[in-house]
């Protein structure tokens, strides 16, 4: 397979160049690549298994609800509850290099069998974050076409101008998250 070509010649050291020359793909794709790669080596073996720290949290007042500091924080703890986000989602890839497109950060199928393109902000969303989900859905439909190809968006808020670009593609939810934390006696019995 050419991806694994790619990742495998990334991961013995070889440089662009190098790659190039022994698989047939562009620098961007490479790139795509080598960015996965990283984030991979970044996050040790299990992207999932972390979890967001005290600092990793921002909240402006207390009682508030909170939202993650940093995208990677959000994609590990969303993949794990994919369900919390809509019903029947099931996890494809995190982190999926799209060929001419960028970096995926999770693709997950619905209950109907269509592909999702899920995109994560930990900050305010406008529309190049919209513009950016439609790419990935176009990368995809022309991966697999003919089937059905979905995108949500998600992020603490959304600017007036994503609200507005996301109102033209039926097929991009928008969908805010937070959370908050909850105290309860470890000696109480369970409600």
């Amino acid at each position: 397979m050419l991806s694994e070509a790619v990742r495998r010649r990334i991961r013995d050291g070889m440089s662009n160049a190098q790659i190039m020359a022994e698989v047939p793909v562009s620098i961007r794709t490479i790139a795509a690549y080598r960015a996965v790669e990283t984030r991979r080596q970044q996050n040790a073996e299990d992207v999932t298994a972390q979890m967001p720290s005290a600092s990793d949290v921002e909240t402006e007042n207390p009682g508030e609800v909170a939202t993650f500091k940093f995208e990677r924080d959000l994609e590990a703890n969303l993949s794990r509850h994919l369900d919390q986000l809509e019903a029947g989602l099931k996890l494809l890839a995190v982190q999926h290099a799209l060929s001419g497109a960028g970096i995926l950060d999770i693709l997950a199928e619905d209950i109907g069998g269509a592909l999702v393109a899920i995109e994560l902000k930990a900050v305010d969303a406008g529309r190049d974050a919209v513009g950016q989900v439609c790419g990935y859905m176009g990368a995809l439909m022309a991966t697999d076409p003919g089937r059905r190809v979905r995108g949500i968006l998600v992020a603490p808020t959304f600017k007036t101008d994503a609200r507005f670009a996301a109102r033209a593609v039926p097929e991009i939810l928008l969908r805010t998250y937070g959370f908050q934390f909850t105290f309860r006696d470890p000696d109480a019995p369970e409600a």
